[in-house]
């Protein structure tokens, strides 16, 4: 058993964390115009949208905190007042490297 629950993880690890939702909508073409808004005004900041039915939602940064996503937050309220820390049970561990 502990063979199998290795031999999975090494193929798809992941972690739990946190990210800071911009947004969440119905709409993908929105999702996807606030995605290339975001990295225009942060290109050093990771950001993505995912798919959880019936909403797309624009997520960014990853932290191992909420406090570090907290002080994303701190920074980016003048540009998106309705941010708000989100956990996230499906990190893989390189994204906390780039």
């Amino acid at each position: 058993m502990m063979t199998n629950w290795v031999t999975l993880n090494r193929d798809q690890p992941r972690i739990s964390g946190w990210r800071v939702q911009l947004m969440s909508v119905t709409d993908r073409k929105q999702v996807e115009e606030g995605k290339a808004k975001f990295r225009a005004q942060f290109p050093e900041i990771h950001a993505d949208w995912a798919h959880e039915k019936p909403y797309y939602k624009l997520r960014v940064g990853v932290f191992r905190t909420k406090r570090e996503a907290m002080s994303l937050i701190q920074e980016l309220k003048d540009f998106y007042p309705g941010a708000y820390p989100a956990k996230d049970n499906n990190i893989h561990p390189r994204e906390f490297i780039e």
